[in-house]
């Protein structure tokens, strides 16, 4: 109920600026975004309970995905909605055990929709703030090869929802007075395992109507 209140309070609050900016300049953001989890979770934050120092563990931080904002903009600023999709990490942990190897795979995605402030800083650059709900499906799969036994295959899935906040720097490059192209590098703060910081450079084309 927590979260659904959260994702209300964004919508209520872009309705009703979408009516206070009606006759206002609207843009539309389309883009695609790559960078790092500078603080992807533990094996501790994922529950491995006990020594796993021997085993070899293969880390992916790498965060992939494409999404669109959607401004509506009145002298030099903007409000609006972020919203996007892509991965947030994955962890391979493989522990041999002299007769067999067991294999854990966790990955996690994320989807957000955070409420979104702009300032205009000249004619081509920008800062934005933004805050909102990350809904992250999570999954997590075992297997364990054996050459003496059957082996063994096991799963897990479900979703997360956490809040977050989210800063970003940018600018927009005019290729025509209705198109320019669009940079941002992106910093998230999601508060789950303590903390993730998802950084990216989110790329794409600005659409002004």
């Amino acid at each position: 109920m927590k979260h659904r209140g959260i994702l209300f309070i964004c919508l209520a609050l872009f309705a009703l600026i979408s009516d206070a900016y009606s006759q206002k300049g609207i843009s539309i953001r389309p883009y695609f975004r790559a960078g790092i989890n500078l603080l992807p979770p533990s094996l501790e934050d994922l529950d491995y309970i006990g020594d796993w120092s021997d085993a070899t563990v293969k880390k992916n931080p790498m965060v992939i995905g494409a999404g669109s904002q959607f401004l509506l903009q009145k002298n030099g600023i903007g409000l609006g909605i972020d919203i996007g999709a892509g991965t947030l990490f994955s962890n391979k942990v493989i522990y041999d055990e002299g007769v067999g190897t067991a294999t854990n795979l966790d990955q996690q995605y994320s989807i957000y929709i955070l409420f979104l402030a702009e300032y205009k800083l000249g004619e081509i650059f920008f800062i934005q703030g933004g805050l909102g709900p990350h809904i992250s499906p999570w999954y997590w799969e075992y297997y364990y090869a054996s050459n003496n036994y059957s082996d063994v295959e096991n799963w897990d899935s479900g979703v997360a929802v956490k809040f977050a906040i989210m800063a970003a720097a940018g600018a927009e490059f005019p290729i025509n007075p209705k198109v320019n192209l669009f940079l941002l590098g992106k910093l998230d703060g999601i508060f789950q395992y303590g903390l993730m910081l998802p950084l990216t450079v989110n790329i794409g084309v600005s659409f002004r109507l």
